[in-house]
């Protein structure tokens, strides 16, 4: 009986650190979206593009999803498709930049 409250413990803390970095694990996925239609167009040329790519769009999407959803008066229901579309946009942009 332990054994199992200890496990549905630990898939409670699982969900919960889910629920806090779910912006930040979207807007990756946006940003490799992103990457991979660059990299058919030609914008990414190599693996250390793509790793700068994806890793910009994390960092924006970390420091900038919650001032937008602020500035933009959005609920929190809608934090993960501002942070999908932060990824997004983010790599692109830097990679308009290099």
């Amino acid at each position: 009986m332990t054994t199992q409250t200890q496990k549905m413990f630990d898939l409670n803390q699982l969900f919960a650190l889910f629920e806090r970095w779910k912006p930040d694990i979207i807007g990756v996925i946006g940003a490799i979206i992103a990457a991979w239609h660059g990299h058919k167009d030609g914008e990414i040329v190599g693996k250390t593009d793509f790793i700068v790519y994806v890793t910009s769009g994390l960092v924006s999407v970390h420091f900038l999803t919650q001032p937008v959803i602020d500035l933009m008066h959005l609920s929190a229901s809608h934090t993960p498709a501002v942070g999908f579309l932060i990824g997004m946009f983010s790599g692109s942009f830097f990679a308009a930049i290099r």
